[in-house]
């Protein structure tokens, strides 16, 4: 069998041509599932399909957690080369300025509270944190600044306090047990940091609306969180040439749901889409993974061995013509068909 043929079986029952040949090429890298998660960049039922799929035409086979090929069409395809830059991991920046502030945030955040699976909670690395401080630095000065944080399991919060540069930051956070942590750290440490506790599917304070310069988000990625997480934030932003960022991985959302994202921030919300930076966060295993649906899909019963779970950096601009989302969303919003980690 050729590689095109299976790309028109896979078409014909409803897969992507695309995802299944990144899929293939994976494949030819390696045997481990989350590892080809990882660098075919699909979500995790549509890898979890696909390998289903290519098991049922006899191509491969699931053996002691590790998937072999059985009638090898790799040879149409190469392997997907390593080809990063080995310093800053294709982030294209390095927090030099932050190397003596990064040892005295890693131990502060060990004493964080746990991830909740009911606030689909997960925390990125220190590195990505330190990484995402020196990129909204670059982008926008971080001095005399007004920041809000929508969602801070990650502390970015102490980081950007530990600057030294902004004038105030606010973190929005549903969590009453996060929000006092990041309260008794600021309070020891003299950062200027505040806290509101939120169910974000509410409204912001009045006082918070176009009060910000610079808003960061690492939202649910249903389509529904990611209007009402991002919609928040612009409606906090002061308005043109103000800016946000968010986090959004290829692992929980597919190419038409980035589409669809980027029709929103274009058409619904009227922003401009300035950087998009390739699997600049890597996140951290959770507490509760063995809980999730990643784990059910998975035709393997091993953890990851390595990081596999990574989102892209999205900052966006503000134009005259920007407008947020300020209505009451009363829905669960957290999962979707192609969400695998709540």
């Amino acid at each position: 069998m050729r590689m095109n043929d299976v790309l028109d079986r896979w078409a014909e029952e409803g897969g992507r041509r695309g995802a299944m040949r990144r899929i293939l090429r994976a494949l030819k890298n390696t045997g481990d599932f989350w590892e080809v998660v990882a660098l075919s960049e699909e979500t995790v039922p549509e890898v979890a399909r696909a390998i289903d799929f290519l098991g049922s035409q006899g191509l491969v086979a699931v053996e002691d957690d590790v998937i072999k090929w059985k009638v090898d069409i790799s040879g149409e395809l190469d392997a997907i080369p390593d080809n990063l830059c080995p310093r800053c991991g294709g982030r294209g920046v390095l927090p030099r300025a932050y190397v003596g502030l990064v040892d005295r945030f890693v131990k502060i955040a060990r004493d964080r509270p746990g991830v909740k699976r009911d606030y689909d909670q997960a925390s990125m690395n220190a590195e990505s944190v330190w990484a995402r401080v020196a990129f909204i630095e670059m982008r926008d000065s971080l001095k005399g600044s007004r920041i809000l944080i929508i969602g801070d399991d990650d502390l970015t919060s102490i980081a950007l306090g530990f600057t030294g540069k902004p004038e105030r930051i606010t973190v929005v956070e549903i969590d009453p047990e996060l929000t006092a942590f990041i309260e008794g750290v600021a309070e020891r440490e003299s950062l200027p940091i505040e806290t509101v506790t939120l169910d974000i599917r509410e409204p912001l304070p009045e006082d918070l609306k176009r009060s910000f310069d610079i808003f960061s988000t690492e939202p649910s990625e249903t389509l529904d969180a990611l209007k009402v997480f991002v919609g928040r934030g612009i409606s906090a932003l002061k308005g043109e040439g103000a800016s946000g960022y968010v986090g959004l991985t290829r692992r929980e959302a597919s190419l038409p749901k980035w589409q669809a994202f980027e029709r929103m921030l274009l058409d619904d919300f009227s922003v401009v889409i300035t950087d998009v930076v390739r699997n600049f966060t890597e996140y951290t295993h959770w507490g509760y993974f063995e809980e999730t649906r990643a784990f059910s899909l998975t035709p393997v019963r091993t953890l990851p061995k390595r990081p596999w779970y990574h989102s892209y950096l999205i900052r966006f601009e503000l134009l005259d013509t920007s407008r947020g989302f300020e209505e009451v969303y009363t829905e669960d919003f957290y999962s979707d068909e192609e969400s695998s980690t709540t």
